[in-house]
């Protein structure tokens, strides 16, 4: 996906995408329903270079896991 495609999307639709919550709820590690700049930096360094595959796979499988299992 390129940038312009990323801003050429309203917030509404972005609001509406059910993948965008569930990014929201794997950054929000203090579970406030809000993601600091801090937790921000923090899940993406979990898909940054130099880390582990491994680490990478958990941070995905904890996207399409709904129910945290």
């Amino acid at each position: 996906m390129t940038v312009s495609l990323i801003t050429n999307q309203t917030v509404a639709e972005l609001a509406e995408n059910p993948l965008v919550q569930r990014v929201i709820s794997v950054f929000d590690k203090d579970g406030n329903g809000t993601v600091s700049f801090i937790e921000f930096l923090l899940g993406l360094a979990k898909l940054a270079g130099g880390t582990s595959e491994e680490h990478k796979l958990r941070f995905a499988f904890a996207i399409y896991d709904v129910n945290k299992a």
